[in-house]
């Protein structure tokens, strides 16, 4: 597989995970697309990576893998909090809830 392709790849998952976190109203769909952005970003710097070979952009990528899956950890934590305390996950309903 080129290098190319991977990168179209990468864009694309970008573009799509920020797309649907904008068109999503659940707050665990908006959470994953923003996620899928995410691995986007991974995947392109270890992309850049192999391609300069150099190690600085895989390293790099391993703690945004960790950074991401912290980041995913809290947002479900988050959902659950809110589904019990709210009953719902609509982030326009939530919207609706302020004082």
């Amino acid at each position: 597989m080129t290098a190319t392709i991977v990168i179209y790849t990468a864009g694309f998952m970008i573009s799509l995970g920020v797309v649907g976190a904008m068109i999503r109203r659940s707050l665990l769909a908006i959470a994953l697309c923003l996620q899928l952005s995410f691995l986007g970003a991974m995947l392109l710097f270890s992309t850049f990576s192999q391609i300069r070979g150099n190690e600085k952009g895989l390293s790099i990528a391993i703690v945004l893998m960790l950074a991401f899956s912290l980041q995913m950890l809290l947002v479900c934590a988050l959902a659950v909090f809110t589904y019990r305390h709210r009953g719902t996950l609509n982030v326009d309903e939530l919207r609706e809830l302020r004082g």
